[in-house]
């Protein structure tokens, strides 16, 4: 009998384990570890609530901890996407424009990510990991943003200017152990004051998303300083 000598290769990539090089930096510019920051700890909100007194309290040393209902939020977010095929599709556009990693080893290739969360869990777990991955995950702490500060004329939270000197990328840090799957998401935005049709920046805006999937908690966090 001849033997077929056809094969198949898989590129199949193994995010188990941290990078020999991976010295957690990531984790530790998205996490509030200084022992002086302030913490603000709001009431569970809805998606649809805003936060009081936004910018009263928007300094570099206050932490505005927001918990979100959970339900609220993934159902928010599934919402974006009608098929699995669009989310891999703003997954691959989405990837070489942030920082996405998991357990540290940093993602370039919708493929790979996809075949490594399907060999760990559910279809439904993998489609909403790659949901929460895409920048469609800060659309519920802008509009939150942005109902805030209503009642201030003619502002406006946007993207980071090119003159404005700080990190313009979507971090986002996957950690997964087991069935713990803890996601922790940065984006540094501004409020702008619209003036004359000139765009001036007013306040450098810290969010950060907490997601701990296994417990069912969402976390938004807001920190930064006027201008």
């Amino acid at each position: 009998m001849k033997l077929s000598n056809s094969f198949v290769y898989i590129d199949f990539k193994n995010y188990d384990n941290k990078p020999i090089n991976y010295n957690n930096k990531i984790t530790e510019t998205l996490e509030y570890s200084n022992n002086n920051d302030f913490i603000l700890l709001d009431k569970i909100s809805s998606i649809n609530d805003k936060c009081e007194n936004l910018l009263t309290y928007t300094d570099k040393n206050i932490v505005r901890i927001i918990p979100i209902d959970y339900n609220e939020f993934m159902q928010d977010i599934k919402q974006s996407y009608t098929k699995k095929d669009d989310i891999l599709e703003q997954l691959a556009k989405d990837i070489p424009r942030m920082k996405l990693r998991i357990n540290g080893n940093k993602i370039n290739d919708v493929n790979n990510m996809n075949d490594y969360l399907s060999s760990k869990y559910s279809k439904e777990i993998v489609e909403l990991i790659s949901i929460i991955s895409t920048q469609t995950v800060m659309a519920i702490p802008c509009e939150i943003v942005q109902r805030s500060i209503i009642n201030y004329k003619h502002h406006y939270i946007s993207e980071l200017s090119n003159i404005d000197n700080y990190n313009k990328n979507l971090e986002i840090n996957i950690q997964i152990k087991d069935n713990d799957v803890n996601i922790l998401i940065q984006k540094i935005l501004r409020i702008a004051k619209v003036i004359e049709a000139e765009c001036i920046t007013k306040y450098i805006l810290k969010t950060v998303i907490d997601i701990q999937l296994h417990k069912k908690l969402v976390f938004i966090k807001f920190s930064g300083k006027g201008l």
